[in-house]
C-alpha cells in the first residue's frame, strides 16, 4: 500500500524545492531593491520637471505663438495681394471689377491676374502692426507668469507632503503611547488599581486615532499625486523628498513692494495690454482715412485674336460709410480699455495687500516658533508625569488621554508653522514678481 505521509524526496524534488526558495528568495530581494532605490527628488528638481512637462505652462507658450501670427496677419497689410481670376458672361458689355477692361475686347470669356500693394493708409494698419508686437510681449510676460504660479504650486504641494508625513509621524507616536497605556491600563486593572472602564476608554482611543491615522496617510498620497501632476510623473509613482530646515524669511515691506510694481509679469503684462489697446483704437479711429495703394493688372481674352492687355497704377480708396462700424469698434475698445484700468488698480492693491499681509504672518509664525518648542517641551513632560500618577491611581485616565491630546496638538502646531512659513515665503515670492527670497 502506497503511503503519501512518507512520499520520498527525490533529487528532481530537492532541485524544483531549491528553485522556488531562490524564486521567493529572490523576488523579496527585488522587492528590497526596488524601495532602496527609490527617486529622491530635490524640490528645485520638481520644479525643473514642472517647467518641462507641465500642460499650463504648455498653454502658455502656445499663447506666444498665437500673438506672433497675430503680428504676422497685421503685418501682411503691407505686403502685396496676388489673386488670379477668370470670368465667363453671357453679356460682354457687363464685365466688372478687376476685368473691366476687357469690355474692349468685346469678349465673355477671359482671366486675369492682379496685384496691390498698399502704399498708405495714415497709420491704421502701421497701429494694428503695433498692437501685434506689444502683444508678444504681453504674452511673454504672462508665460513668465504662469512660471511663477506653476513654481508656486510645485513648491507648495512639495512643502505639504512634507507637512502631511509629519502629521503621521507625530499620530504614529501617539497611537504608539495610546498602546503602551493600553497595556499598562490591562495590567493596572488585573491588579485591582484600574477600573474597565479605562481599558475600554483608551481602546476607544485607540480606534480613533486608528483613524485618524488612515487620514492623516490618505492625504500624503493625495498631496503626492497632486504633485506628480503638476511635474508630469504617474500619479501613483512614490518619490522621496527632501526635508527642509526652519529658516526665517526676511524682507521690507517697502522694498519688496517697489520691486513688485517694477517686475512682477503679469503687472507688466496688463500695461502692455493696455498700450496695445491704445495702438487699436488709433488703429479703428483711422479705418475710414483715405488709402493709397498701387496696382498692376495682367488680362487675357480667349475670344476673337486671343487679346491680351496689362495695366498698372495707382489707386486711391475712401470709405463715405460703414454702417457705424468704425464708432462700435472704438466704443468697444473704449470699453477694454477701462476694464484693463480697473483691473491694474485692484491688482497693484491686491499686492500691496497681500506683502502686508505675509508680513505680519511672519512676524506671528516667527514668535510662534519659540511658544512651541516650549509647549512641546512641557508637554512631554506633563505626559510623562501624568503617566507616572496614573499608574499610582492619583490621576484618572482621562488626565492621561488629555495630557496626550495636548502633547499631540502642540507637536501639530509646530509643523503647521514650519512649513507654513516656507509656503508663505514661496506665495511671496510670486507675489513680488520674483523677488530673490531666501527661505
Amino acid at each position: 500500500m502506497l503511503s503519501f505521509y512518507h512520499f520520498p524526496f527525490t533529487s528532481l524534488s530537492r532541485t524544483l524545492i531549491l528553485l522556488f526558495s531562490l524564486f521567493i528568495g529572490g523576488g523579496a530581494l527585488l522587492a528590497e531593491d526596488a524601495q532602496t532605490s527609490q527617486k529622491r527628488y530635490t524640490i528645485e528638481e520638481c520644479i525643473a520637471l514642472a517647467k518641462k512637462n507641465n500642460q499650463t505652462i504648455a498653454a502658455a507658450e502656445a499663447k506666444i505663438e498665437g500673438a506672433i501670427a497675430d503680428k504676422n496677419e497685421a503685418r501682411s497689410a503691407f505686403l502685396p495681394f496676388v489673386s488670379v481670376e477668370g470670368l465667363w458672361d453671357n453679356n460682354s458689355q457687363s464685365l466688372a471689377g478687376d476685368l473691366t477692361q476687357f469690355q474692349n475686347f468685346n469678349t465673355s470669356t477671359a482671366v486675369g491676374i492682379t496685384t496691390k500693394l498698399a502704399i498708405w493708409d495714415f497709420g491704421s494698419s502701421l497701429n494694428r502692426l503695433k498692437a501685434g508686437r506689444v502683444r508678444i510681449d504681453a504674452s511673454k510676460m504672462k508665460r513668465d507668469y504662469t512660471f511663477l504660479v506653476v513654481e508656486e504650486q510645485v513648491r507648495t504641494a512639495y512643502l505639504k507632503i512634507l507637512e502631511k508625513e509629519k502629521f503621521v509621524d507625530v499620530i504614529e507616536s501617539s497611537f504608539t503611547t495610546l498602546s503602551q497605556q493600553l497595556k499598562t491600563s490591562q495590567q493596572l486593572h488585573k491588579q485591582g488599581i484600574a477600573k474597565s472602564t479605562d481599558v475600554l476608554t483608551v481602546q476607544v482611543q485607540l480606534a480613533s486615532e486608528e483613524k485618524k491615522l488612515l487620514q492623516a496617510k490618505n492625504e500624503v498620497l493625495r498631496e503626492r499625486m497632486a504633485l506628480n501632476h503638476l511635474i508630469g510623473l504617474p500619479i501613483s509613482e512614490n518619490i522621496a523628498l527632501e526635508d527642509v530646515a526652519e529658516n526665517a524669511c526676511i524682507f521690507s515691506v517697502d522694498q519688496v513692494t517697489k520691486y513688485a510694481l517694477e517686475h512682477r509679469p503679469d503687472f507688466l503684462a496688463m500695461q502692455k495690454e493696455l498700450k496695445a489697446l491704445q495702438h487699436d483704437k488709433s488703429a479703428a479711429q483711422l479705418s475710414m482715412a483715405p488709402q493709397l495703394y498701387a496696382f498692376a493688372n495682367g488680362n487675357y481674352s480667349y475670344a476673337n485674336d486671343h487679346k491680351a492687355a496689362a495695366s498698372a497704377g495707382l489707386g486711391l480708396k475712401i470709405d463715405l460709410y460703414k454702417g457705424g462700424m468704425r464708432e462700435a469698434a472704438i466704443d468697444k475698445i473704449d470699453s477694454q480699455i477701462q476694464v484693463i484700468k480697473a483691473s491694474l488698480q485692484d491688482l497693484h492693491e491686491m499686492i500691496f495687500l497681500e506683502i502686508n499681509n505675509t508680513s505680519l504672518r511672519f512676524e506671528e509664525i516667527q514668535k510662534s516658533f519659540q511658544i512651541d518648542k516650549q509647549a512641546i517641551s512641557l508637554a512631554e513632560e506633563n505626559l510623562e508625569n501624568t503617566m507616572k500618577l496614573y499608574q499610582q491611581g492619583i490621576h484618572s485616565i482621562n488626565d492621561v488621554l488629555i495630557s496626550k491630546e495636548q502633547l499631540t496638538r502642540v507637536k501639530m502646531n509646530y509643523y503647521y508653522n514650519l512649513y507654513t512659513s516656507h509656503i508663505a515665503c514661496v506665495h511671496l515670492i510670486t507675489v513680488t514678481g520674483g523677488y530673490p527670497l531666501k527661505y
